[in-house]
């Protein structure tokens, strides 16, 4: 996706009109690098208090975003950028210490939950979360990242924009978690018929499977949503192993009252009818479910 050079009120904008997790995530990868991380940078150096608090209020969120998709390293690096422009934000220091907590630095996790408390005394949130990293430190916890995981390493180097790294770092293994991060690094890359390849090995070789958060933000993104094949594979084949997980990324759907992989289907067929600019089935999906906006918003773009 092709940025431009983004004004001051245009960064401003972005910033505010994504400040929830939600909003942001959805937006997808290729978005998120080419407007938000710039409308970041583009305020975060300015000297009017209100940008650069802003600014920190949007590292907070990009911070979430990376650990939500698994890669708390990234997430601490947001987390820090944010501290050095609003130091006094608890918020900040609680998302800190929460990555350090996941990677089993409980006592830099205390640190952190420390000073976010001190800045939000009255916060029982925090400080279950200090006397949680105080447990941890005494009988120690299972830790969510293990620092020799190929998978997760392969992750932090793509959110750290260095695919090839992370393509090494995966190397010839074949293990589910290993397909996945390969999955979404070849997304990145625009690299759509390896993400297929990789998805259909993933479906042979594993009984079940759940969507996580970071194969909508990576995976579902770019040329491969665009590829009607991609999403032929989603309908027929992965929707046939699902094993829960994140299933549906449209929040008029979402609101529609129908079991959860009922909605899942019918976005794969939004979708694959989208991809193929079958405007019969995005009429017939738009007429059955009103209040679903996206098959009508597509219908339109083709009558």
């Amino acid at each position: 996706m092709r940025s431009t050079k983004l004004s001051l009120t245009a960064a401003r904008n972005i910033l505010r009109a994504h400040s929830d997790l939600a909003s942001l995530h959805r937006r997808g990868h290729r978005w998120v690098e080419a407007f938000f991380v710039k409308a970041l940078s583009r305020l975060a150096t300015r000297e009017p208090r209100s940008d650069r608090r802003l600014a920190a209020s949007g590292y907070l969120t990009l911070g979430r975003l990376h650990g939500l998709n698994g890669v708390p390293r990234a997430a601490m690096r947001a987390f820090d950028r944010g501290l050095r422009l609003a130091p006094d934000e608890p918020l900040l220091w609680r998302g800190l210490g929460a990555m350090f907590e996941a990677m089993g630095s409980y006592e830099r996790a205390r640190h952190a939950f420390g000073r976010a408390l001190r800045l939000a005394p009255a916060d029982e949130l925090l400080r279950a979360d200090r006397e949680r990293a105080d447990w941890a430190m005494l009988g120690g916890c299972p830790v969510l990242y293990a620092a020799d995981s190929p998978s997760w390493n392969a992750m932090e180097a793509l959110a750290a924009g260095d695919p090839e790294a992370g393509l090494a770092i995966l190397g010839r293994r074949r293990s589910d978690a290993v397909r996945r991060a390969r999955a979404r690094i070849l997304a990145v890359q625009g690299d759509v018929e390896g993400v297929v390849a990789e998805w259909r090995a993933l479906v042979e070789q594993a009984p079940r499977v759940a969507l996580q958060h970071a194969d909508w933000y990576y995976t579902f993104d770019g040329e491969v949503a665009e590829d009607a094949g991609f999403w032929r594979l989603m309908l027929w084949q992965v929707r046939r192993r699902l094993d829960g997980g994140i299933l549906v990324m449209s929040p008029t759907l979402e609101r529609i009252d129908l079991p959860e992989l009922k909605r899942f289907e019918l976005y794969l067929r939004y979708q694959l009818a989208r991809c193929e600019r079958d405007l019969p089935a995005l009429l017939a999906l738009a007429g059955k479910y009103p209040a679903w906006r996206e098959p009508g918003e597509a219908a339109l773009l083709l009558a």
